[in-house]
């Protein structure tokens, strides 16, 4: 049973291997099909009526090195690796992500009903790209990279560039996730519509800065998450502020720029048409608390 349904298997082989590296053997074979199986996510993405069809299952979650998590150098940085096979809740518990990356910590924890949260692992949902709550928008804002092996190579990206990518056309593993210690924003502020299922949103933003004591924002970033649409980044917003001292009319006139923004976003109709203005006045209201809070601090 997967994500609770039970479906049928074609399956012929459920191998369980111990290396990256025997995986990616077992993945690049040309005469068979194959599933990667840790947590449940990429079977739970592939069936098709209850009928999953695949030649051998290969279960990763035996490979100690996909369960490290450890504090690592990357090219003189400082940065939290976190492996790939841990699940949702077990990331979400760690001691290191609570002191010092909290915004993640909430993300996970508010990613799903307690049952995914266990089932589902770290690197199934970043492989399969499926939305889960606000868990994205707060991997952007802390720079996150993705550690992705192929059998050839090994390469380090950024995860807001894995999420805009096109499918991968080789076999590949998501070994790891990195989150540098040096880059994570002042502050970080989180506005969400949610459903009544735990994990499930209308749309949500997450804006992180670092900002000077006089009130300019600096560095600003703003992400949002729609429901079955998933990341949405603002350029255009973070350019119009970015660099200018936060004011109510600089507030007013951003407003605009985010309606003209999204504005052919999702279509025209009127489910359209309220994920836009969700989203719209969560930016609104998040930047609202930042300017008073920056106000509270110049008084």
């Amino acid at each position: 049973m997967v994500g609770g349904v039970w479906f049928n298997m074609a399956v012929q082989a459920y191998i369980h291997v111990k290396t990256v590296a025997e995986a990616l053997q077992y993945l690049s074979d040309p005469d068979k099909s194959s599933q990667i199986i840790a947590g449940g996510v990429g079977i739970a993405d592939q069936l098709h009526n209850g009928f999953l069809n695949d030649d051998q299952l290969i279960d990763i979650s035996r490979i100690a090195e996909l369960k490290l998590v450890e504090k690592i150098d990357v090219h003189g940085e400082p940065y939290l690796k976190i492996g790939s096979v841990l699940n949702l809740n077990s990331v979400a518990n760690l001691d290191e992500v609570k002191d010092e990356f909290p915004v993640l910590a909430k993300a996970l924890k508010e990613s799903s009903d307690p049952a995914r949260k266990n089932a589902f692992t770290f690197g199934g949902r970043i492989t399969t790209k499926i939305p889960q709550g606000m868990l994205f928008p707060a991997l952007c804002a802390l720079n996150t990279l993705i550690v992705i092996k192929t059998i050839q190579s090994e390469r380090m990206i950024p995860i807001l560039e894995w999420l805009k990518s096109e499918p991968m056309e080789i076999p590949f593993l998501i070994t790891s996730v990195l989150i540098p210690y040096t880059l994570k924003p002042s502050w970080v502020m989180q506005d969400v519509k949610r459903r009544n299922f735990p994990g499930e949103i209308i749309a949500g933003v997450l804006i992180a800065a670092n900002k000077e004591e006089t009130g300019f924002a600096e560095n600003l970033r703003i992400f949002g998450s729609v429901d079955n649409f998933g990341l949405v980044t603002f350029e255009l917003v973070e350019n119009y502020l970015n660099g200018k001292k936060i004011t109510k009319e600089l507030l007013r006139q951003t407003e605009e720029v985010i309606s003209s923004q999204l504005k052919n976003n999702w279509g025209l109709d009127e489910d359209a048409q309220y994920r836009r203005r969700v989203l719209t006045a969560l930016i609104t209201r998040s930047l609202e608390h930042v300017f008073l809070a920056v106000e509270k601090e110049q008084e």
